[in-house]
């Protein structure tokens, strides 16, 4: 049963990866910054948690008319920031 289970989880992220392949690719502007869609979606968080990861000092943001961008770095530095010595 566990190998069936096994089985069926590898071909599920197959099937998302031959999703996540046919989307079009977003326009990138730099390879510095990412959207906050695309920041949203790494982290699969929803609307509220997005807003406060914004708010995290560590992260850097750019707004540009509507839209926000977040920093690649301050992401990497919030990351680091949490990692946990065991």
């Amino acid at each position: 049963m566990e190998q069936n289970e096994h089985l069926q989880k590898i071909l599920d992220e197959i099937q998302e990866l031959k999703t996540a392949l046919q989307q079009p690719a977003r326009p990138r502007i730099s390879d510095d910054w990412v959207s906050r869609d695309d920041a949203k979606e790494f982290f699969k968080y929803g609307e509220t948690q997005i807003t406060q990861l914004e708010k995290n000092p560590l992260i850097i943001t750019a707004k540009v008319g509507k839209r926000i961008f977040i920093s690649k770095k301050s992401i990497v530095n919030l990351i680091e920031s949490k990692v946990v010595k065991r």
